[in-house]
């Protein structure tokens, strides 16, 4: 069978997807290792600039509007044969 039928190829650049996928745990992976923890790293002055604002009133609407829309859909199969 040639070797572009074979599928060799697709496996190889699945396979290298995986690894470059898989690449930003490796930092974490190495720090703890090392013997740094989570609770260390997380108060380096020097991550500050990095941390995420307040959340805002408007973003937390849109959570609790999206998470009902999805209760709602994750229902709906259960109770749609209630109404036939």
């Amino acid at each position: 069978m040639p070797a572009s039928k074979s599928g060799r190829g697709s496996l190889l650049v699945g396979g290298v997807a995986a690894l470059v996928a898989s690449a930003c745990c490796l930092g974490p992976l190495v720090l703890v290792v090392l013997g740094f923890s989570g609770a260390w790293i997380g108060n380096l002055t020097a991550l500050e600039p990095y941390r995420p604002p307040r959340v805002h009133g408007a973003y937390r609407a849109a959570f609790w509007f999206v998470a009902l829309l999805i209760a709602i859909a994750a229902v709906f199969p259960y109770v749609l044969p209630l109404f036939y």
